[in-house]
């Protein structure tokens, strides 16, 4: 019988392709929004609940934390705010109000 040590033991890198998410369908409750394109929430995966920061692909939202120099920051500060809004009210809008979204996962990111 093969224990975990003994996998880890035998096997070499090109034996596998790197983990990643890329691709996968998921259900994902959206448990708190940072800024208009940052959110953590929970998954299951593998039948094991997981909690994880998530940055949206295809966009940038404004940043709500700016240098202290930045030009403009506290109309950036404002948009940001105002992104961080419109996320809120897109997931509760798409999601029906229960803050579970289907999702389409992507690489992992930095």
């Amino acid at each position: 019988m093969s224990t975990p040590t003994n996998q880890l033991l035998n096997v070499c890198e090109e034996d596998l392709d790197l983990f990643s998410y890329q691709g996968c369908v998921t259900q994902v409750k959206v448990t708190s929004v940072y800024d208009g394109d940052t959110f953590t929430g929970c998954l299951i995966d593998d039948g094991v609940l997981k909690k994880y920061k998530f940055r949206c692909a295809g966009y940038d939202s404004a940043e709500l934390r700016q240098a202290r120099n930045a030009p403009n920051r506290e109309q950036a500060k404002a948009r940001a705010r105002d992104d961080r809004q419109h996320f809120i009210d897109l997931v509760d809008r798409h999601s029906g109000g229960t803050q579970v979204l289907e999702c389409l996962l992507d690489k992992f990111d930095k």
